[in-house]
């Protein structure tokens, strides 16, 4: 599965996989850093970051958070593509405009593969080694029970969002082995709907992997479909 990005370009649009947007626009998936966007479209279904703001946008970043969570929603609901087949999708990141963004790896919730992102030209961070990942991470209800259910959880689940960052370079140990001795990004965070949008600020250490985990009120938590309620990040080391 591939995801797509619409690039706006001095005018042009420039479309490509996700995976490799970064040959379009100097690795910005989207356009360049400032372009204006109306965002009240998904105020009613986003949360905040904790300074009270959302990552810096375009509208063309926008449209691709549109176009994924219409997509989530319709697996979740089993309609459209997913008609027969309704079932709970992978968590999803758009990283802010202006940061450098590609997949190594990207989980569809069926191909048994975590999501791997790898990102440059983040935020810097308090220290020389570390920086701030911002964007947007998209958390779905679960659909595996049925539409009816779904829209029950969309309207009273609450979910909390902790990350770690890995003992080693290679991201293979982690303090805990499903994020529960982890730091919240968000906490006991309610519900907004079939998909919820969270403005995160991630952080990042050098020379290692920060893992996000979700944890969905009345599910059985990241170790019951690891893949899709995972997602690790690779962090080049360079800053804006």
């Amino acid at each position: 599965m591939k995801t797509h990005s619409f690039l706006l370009l001095a005018g042009v649009i420039c479309y490509a996989p996700l995976s490799q947007a970064h040959l379009c626009a100097n690795g910005n998936p989207f356009s360049q850093a400032g372009y204006s966007a109306d965002l009240s479209w998904r105020s009613s279904i986003s949360h905040k970051d904790n300074s009270g703001s959302y990552a810096q946008t375009s509208a063309a970043r926008e449209a691709e958070i549109t176009r994924i969570r219409q997509k989530m929603e319709d697996e979740v609901l089993g309609v459209g593509a997913f008609v027969g087949h309704g079932d709970t999708p992978p968590i999803e990141f758009v990283s802010a405009d202006g940061v450098q963004e590609s997949y190594a790896s990207h989980s569809d919730g069926a191909n048994h593969q975590m999501t791997v992102i790898k990102v440059g030209k983040v935020d810097v961070g308090a220290k020389a080694n570390e920086g701030v990942l911002k964007g947007t991470l998209l958390v779905p209800a679960s659909g595996h029970t049925g539409a009816a259910n779904a829209r029950l959880y969309a309207a009273k689940d609450t979910f909390t969002v902790r990350y770690e960052v890995s003992l080693d370079a290679q991201g293979t140990k982690f303090p805990s082995e499903y994020g529960d001795a982890g730091s919240a990004l968000s906490e006991d965070a309610k519900s907004l709907g079939l998909v919820t949008a969270n403005e995160l600020n991630i952080p990042l250490v050098k020379n290692h992997v920060t893992r996000i985990y979700y944890f969905r009120s009345g599910s059985g938590g990241p170790a019951g479909y690891f893949d899709g309620r995972v997602i690790d990040f690779v962090w080049d080391g360079t800053t804006h």
